[in-house]
C-alpha cells in the first residue's frame, strides 16, 4: 500500500512523498516545491504564487480519490502536527538551523502537507542519513536576528512583523525599509548553501498568475471586502489590506497617518 500511496502522488507530479508514524496513526506526507527561477520583488517567494493552502489541499484530496481512501484528515499549514517533524521522520529533508525543512533536490522552498489516515497502518519510512551544514549562515543574514544557535525570537523575525497588525516601532519599520520587503522575508533561505542549485517546482499552479510586488497603488480606492474579492487565492490576504497599506507605506516613505 505504502509504495501504491508513492506511485498516485508521483503521477500527480508529486515526488517527494513519505509515511510517518505519530499517536498510532499512519501520516502521509507530502511536500510541494514553489521556487521559481529568476523572480524577484517585495513580498516572499511563497506568497508570489497562488494560495498554497487552496492548491495543496485539491492535491492531497485528488489523491485519496485517486486511492479510493475515504477515513482521513488533510492538513496544509494549520495543523495538530508538527509537520516539519513529520516529514524529516518521513525521509524527506533536514530540519536546518533556520528552522525550515531543507529537501534534497527543491531546498527550503517546500510547502508541506499531511493526510492523517484513520484506519490504515502503514510502516513509516527512515530519516535521511543527512544533516543541516551548520554553517550558520541563516543566522548571521537574519535581518531582525530572530535566528540564534539554538532558538528563536519570534517578535523579531521580519516575516512576523510584516504580518502583525497595529503600529511599527521605528526598529521594525527600518527593517522593511533596509530588506525592501512588504510582506515575508526570504532571507534566511537564500542564505542556506544548500538552497543552490535547487530544482524549480513542477507544479503547474505555482508557475502561473505570479504577482511578485505590492505597491500603494494596488490598493487605491479597494474596500476591504474589495481587496479580498481581487487578492481572493493569495496567501497575504488573510491579514487584509491596512497591514499591507501600512507595509508599502512605509517603503514608499508615504504612510498614511491612520496606519501609522
Amino acid at each position: 500500500m505504502k509504495e501504491k500511496i508513492k506511485a498516485e502522488a508521483a503521477k500527480l507530479g508529486l515526488d517527494c512523498c513519505g509515511i510517518a508514524n505519530q499517536d498510532g496513526k499512519s501520516i502521509i506526507v507530502c511536500l510541494f516545491p514553489y521556487y521559481i527561477y529568476e523572480i524577484k520583488g517585495n513580498i516572499s517567494k511563497y506568497a508570489m504564487i497562488s494560495d498554497y493552502h487552496l492548491v495543496c489541499k485539491k492535491y492531497l484530496y485528488d489523491l485519496m480519490i485517486n486511492l479510493e481512501i475515504d477515513d482521513f484528515d488533510v492538513y496544509v499549514d494549520i495543523s495538530p502536527y508538527d509537520e516539519r517533524k513529520l516529514a524529516y521522520k518521513a525521509g524527506l529533508g533536514v530540519i536546518g538551523k533556520n528552522r525550515l525543512l531543507i529537501n534534497n533536490k527543491y531546498g527550503s522552498y517546500v510547502f508541506i502537507g499531511l493526510v492523517v489516515l484513520n484506519s490504515i497502518k502503514l510502516e513509516a519510512d527512515s530519516p535521511l542519513n543527512k544533516a543541516c551544514l551548520n554553517c550558520g549562515n541563516c543566522i548571521k543574514k537574519c535581518p531582525g536576528k530572530a535566528l540564534e544557535e539554538n532558538g528563536f525570537i519570534k517578535e523579531k523575525c521580519l516575516s512576523d512583523i510584516t504580518q502583525k497588525k497595529g503600529k511599527l516601532s521605528e526598529i521594525e519599520k527600518n527593517l522593511i525599509i533596509k530588506t525592501g520587503m512588504v510582506w515575508g522575508c526570504d532571507e534566511c533561505s537564500q542564505a542556506c548553501p544548500m538552497n543552490k542549485k535547487i530544482l524549480e517546482t513542477p507544479i503547474p499552479e505555482f508557475k502561473k498568475n505570479i504577482i511578485s510586488s505590492l505597491y500603494l497603488k494596488d490598493f487605491e480606492g479597494l474596500s476591504n471586502k474589495e481587496f479580498k474579492e481581487k487578492y481572493k487565492n493569495r496567501a497575504f490576504t488573510w491579514r487584509g489590506r491596512n497591514v499591507l497599506i501600512r507595509n508599502c507605506g512605509v517603503l514608499e516613505g508615504c504612510l498614511p497617518e491612520d496606519k501609522l
